[in-house]
């Protein structure tokens, strides 16, 4: 007798044989009859393990000599003994993985009841079971996700009624989960704020099917009564394909959140305005800065009119006191001079012939230093020539005084023409650092460079001497009593220009003095 996934056993109507295989492989049922040594005389499996397999003859434990082979044997063996039916669920392993079968095993009987063997069938319930097991799984997790979701979680049927909650929303309620159930939150939470339209909204986010979002929700709770607290919940519809059956809630305490957030408005308004306020004080303070400023220039440029005024006063006063002393001294030394020679010719005298010798040479000597002076107090060649051919002539009358002095003059002819003022201030400033390398310098050359471009005219003044070492401020020059360099830089000032000098110990020194061209010829 063959077996091929089919039936197996004496069958003499093909037609029934065929009918009872067809309903067999409708319901994925295994079939099978044993004699009373449990081995199989009637057998049916579809599935493809047994398709080559010879089973009649054989017992479970011959065909599966395994822990399942051993296990149907046991079971058949326990039917026989007690004639009691058994159902028993088994997992039998195969080429394509672990089935699972429903098995109900009873005993075979013969016309007059005996036992002669016994029956068994089974279902294959794999897929069920995998099925099963997937559902719970999923069940569990989402069982274990709602438990203990830190925010409160509820769900309500189309009457807003409680289906189920979390601890979490138990707990903000401050009621047990069980005393919920089957209630609507007017009934157990009457403090809400206007906790009808609440419910209303609740039962229109059903009708409508559109999820709510951060609704937020005010009032006290059997929780903390005493103290209003404020909710944010998440409302949407739970659908069951195309119809809602209820709706799901996701409830969030946000208490300390708005109280944060109101401290933070708070202080964030405290502080705009204590910024508006200290903005307004800046304004004032920037208006009176400007103000003091504005006073500071005008004072600066007050001062520098009184320095120029005083400059040109200064000189003013030089030229009346040369005229003076050209009118009045040295005219008066040159008639001295003739009624001396006079003197000399009316009483011709040995002895006052010398006197008066004598006397004309002492006259002729206080004329050469009152023009000298006259010529310091002011150089009619600077008035005459110009800036640079009074510097040349100085510097030649200097060299004939200090022949060991080397004096270099490098200037362009097309200097531009400058206020007699301004040049003579310049004039001075040449003077004075001449005077500061005869005194301190210990030189041998200087070489002075005048330059001038559309917008300036410089001054340089250089040397070969010692030098020395700059001090951070003028002032301290001042305190020592060396004011030449003071003087030179005040000068540089009035006319609107600066002073600068570079020096070091064993290096010599530069002095270098920049004044704007349109200040030099201004008026």
């Amino acid at each position: 007798m063959s077996f091929r996934g089919g039936f197996a056993g004496n069958f003499d109507d093909p037609n029934h044989t065929k009918h009872i295989e067809d309903t067999l492989k409708r319901v994925r049922l295994v079939l099978a009859y044993a004699d009373a040594e449990l081995r199989y005389t009637w057998f049916y499996n579809v599935h493809p393990d047994y398709a080559d397999k010879e089973v009649l003859g054989k017992r479970d434990d011959e065909l599966q000599p395994n822990a399942v082979g051993r296990l149907l044997t046991e079971l058949k063996q326990q039917v026989l003994r007690t004639g009691q039916p058994i159902r028993q669920t088994v997992h039998v392993p195969l080429s394509d993985g672990m089935h699972v079968y429903d098995m109900i095993i009873d005993t075979l009987r013969n016309d007059v009841g005996k036992a002669i063997g016994v029956v068994s069938a089974a279902v294959d319930v794999t897929a069920f079971v995998t099925e099963d097991r997937t559902l719970r799984e999923t069940e569990a997790l989402i069982k274990s996700l709602f438990d203990s979701a830190p925010l409160g979680l509820g769900v309500w049927d189309r009457e807003a009624r409680f289906l189920r909650l979390n601890q979490s929303l138990a707990d903000i309620n401050g009621l047990p989960i069980e005393a919920h159930i089957g209630k609507h939150p007017s009934e157990i939470l009457p403090e809400i704020k206007d906790i009808h339209n609440v419910e209303h909204f609740m039962r229109s986010v059903m009708e409508s099917g559109v999820p709510a979002m951060n609704v937020e929700i005010y009032g006290s709770t059997p929780a903390d009564p005493e103290r209003e607290r404020v909710w944010r919940e998440h409302f949407y519809p739970i659908r069951l394909e195309d119809e809602v059956i209820g709706m799901g809630a996701i409830v969030e305490d946000i208490t300390e959140l708005k109280q944060v957030q109101e401290s933070l408005r708070q202080t964030h308004a405290h502080l705009e305005r204590q910024v508006a306020e200290r903005t307004a004080q800046l304004r004032r303070l920037n208006e009176q800065l400007q103000t003091t400023l504005l006073e500071q220039e005008r004072t600066a440029q007050e001062l520098a009119e009184v320095r120029r005024r005083l400059a040109q006063s200064r000189e003013a006063e030089r030229l009346r006191l040369a005229h003076e002393l050209h009118d009045t001294a040295l005219q008066d030394l040159t008639a001295l001079t003739y009624d001396l020679t006079h003197l000399n010719l009316t009483y011709p005298d040995a002895e006052l012939s010398e006197t008066v010798h004598q006397f004309r040479q002492k006259i002729t000597h206080i004329n050469q230093t009152l023009r000298r002076i006259v010529g310091d107090l002011r150089p009619p060649i600077l008035a005459d020539f110009g800036l640079k051919a009074a510097i040349q002539a100085y510097n030649e009358r200097l060299h004939m005084q200090y022949p060991n002095l080397h004096i270099t003059l490098s200037a362009p002819d097309d200097l531009p023409w400058l206020h007699e003022t301004n040049a003579i201030t310049l004039y001075r400033i040449q003077q004075q650092a001449l005077r500061n390398v005869l005194q301190h310098a210990e030189a041998t050359t200087v070489s002075i460079h005048l330059e001038s471009n559309d917008s300036s005219l410089q001054l340089a003044i250089q040397d070969n001497g010692k030098g020395f070492s700059l001090p951070h401020r003028w002032i301290e020059f001042a305190r020592k009593g060396h004011l030449g360099i003071v003087s030179m830089s005040e000068r540089a000032s009035e006319v609107g220009g600066t002073l600068e000098i570079d020096s070091h110990p064993g290096k010599g020194t530069t002095v270098r003095v920049t004044v704007p061209v349109q200040a030099m010829n201004e008026d």
